[in-house]
């Protein structure tokens, strides 16, 4: 029996990381190269790029904390 007082957090498929991941890399990737650019999408290009980095942050610290590497 579990004890309802621990709390756990949510597992989330390692399937739908992957794909998250991926879209990550190909959005990075399109930026970087400068296929994907501001003029393209003017309203949210900065969201974009501001939040692909937030991702990459939280990816290494989890990398930290979790010791794994993908």
């Amino acid at each position: 029996m579990t004890d309802p007082t621990v709390q756990t957090k949510p597992s989330v498929p390692s399937a739908l990381i992957a794909k998250y991941q991926a879209l990550h890399d190909g959005l990075s990737e399109m930026i970087e190269s400068g296929r994907l650019r501001e003029k393209h999408i003017p309203d949210d290009y900065q969201w974009l790029v501001a939040s692909l980095e937030e991702a990459a942050a939280l990816d290494a610290k989890a990398v930290t904390i979790n010791g794994r590497h993908a």
